[in-house]
């Protein structure tokens, strides 16, 4: 509840006090009693405000002028908030990097010595004969199975005076990235830049798997926002992780009623 609001309803609880109303008939929610109420969007108790809840128990968030660690909507931790884009910081409170790549260039002379002779041309009758030159390709298959590649038949040139060349058929074989379908975490089409493989073999993308059909785009960025909690705390993911994955949680269109 807003403070202006909080104060008329007291003054009109305060006026039906004195005209012999019961003033707990007319109770209703009262910011910083640690109960979440009406329309506050939270509650914690009277030590607001919290880096979660401002003074008048409504989320903070980004965009309102105040670094929290982390905010209360989408929950997620900032590095800056200038209250909106600014040199330095994003509209999604992260630092702007900037990169510089220097180029050496390096050019080196070298004497050149040009010598002149004399110079005698014969020319003679000249008789050229030439050959036909079969090559034989065989059929090359490729087949990839977890990385490899291999180049199946060997390729052989025959030449009219009876030289074969035979090419040895090739292998490269890569590593494949586990048994994850992308290398990083992806919500509905932004790459969060977290790498999905985890240390168990298991893939960080079924871990934190919030269901799309929600109508609720707050409720879809609440599910994340609580899981990537529990998995900083056991030390799976760092807090900056969980605020890339937060933050592409909240940029998403899921469970938005006009999309």
């Amino acid at each position: 509840m807003k403070p202006a609001r909080s104060i008329k309803y007291l003054l009109f609880a305060f006026l039906l006090s004195s005209a012999g109303y019961p003033l707990a008939s007319f109770a209703g929610p009262v910011c910083g009693d640690g109960v979440v109420e009406g329309d506050e969007d939270c509650d914690p108790d009277a030590t607001l405000p919290t880096d979660e809840c401002a003074i008048d128990c409504s989320f903070t968030f980004c965009g309102d002028g105040v670094v929290q660690d982390p905010n209360g909507d989408p929950g997620f931790t900032e590095d800056c908030d200038d209250s909106g884009a600014s040199p330095t910081c994003t509209d999604m409170c992260e630092f702007v990097t900037t990169t510089t790549t220097t180029t050496t260039t390096t050019t080196t002379t070298a004497d050149t010595t040009t010598t002149t002779a004399d110079t005698t041309t014969t020319t003679a009758d000249t008789t050229t004969t030439t050959a036909d030159t079969t090559t034989t390709t065989a059929d090359t298959t490729t087949t990839t199975a977890d990385g490899t590649t291999t180049t199946a038949e060997p390729t052989t040139t025959t030449t009219a005076d009876g030289t074969t060349t035979t090419a040895e058929p090739t292998t490269t074989t890569t590593q494949a990235p586990g048994q994850c379908p992308t290398s990083t975490v992806i919500i509905d089409g932004c790459d969060t830049g977290v790498t999905n493989l985890r240390t168990d073999g298991s893939c960080l993308s079924d871990v934190i798997d919030c269901p799309t059909d929600v109508k609720n785009h707050g409720k879809y960025v609440r599910c994340h926002a609580r899981l990537t909690r529990d998995l900083k705390r056991a030390g799976d993911i760092t807090g900056r992780e969980k605020g890339r994955i937060v933050r592409c949680a909240a940029r998403s269109d899921i469970g938005k009623k006009n999309k």
